[in-house]
């Protein structure tokens, strides 16, 4: 068994985001909204969810 003073230090971790931006981000902007609209119609999707009866 291992003295826990002695023990050896456990190997520090780089944070996965670590230099990256954190926080809110900005809204998406009309023209965008747009565009995600008319793709999923071409694809033939619906922007809104369906009801599901169960």
């Amino acid at each position: 068994m291992q003295d826990p003073v002695n023990a050896p230090a456990a190997p520090k971790r780089v944070p996965w985001n670590k230099g990256k931006l954190t926080g809110a981000k900005p809204p998406l902007r009309p023209k965008h909204v747009w565009s995600i609209r008319t793709k999923l119609q071409i694809e033939g999707l619906h922007s809104r969810p369906r009801q599901v009866d169960v």
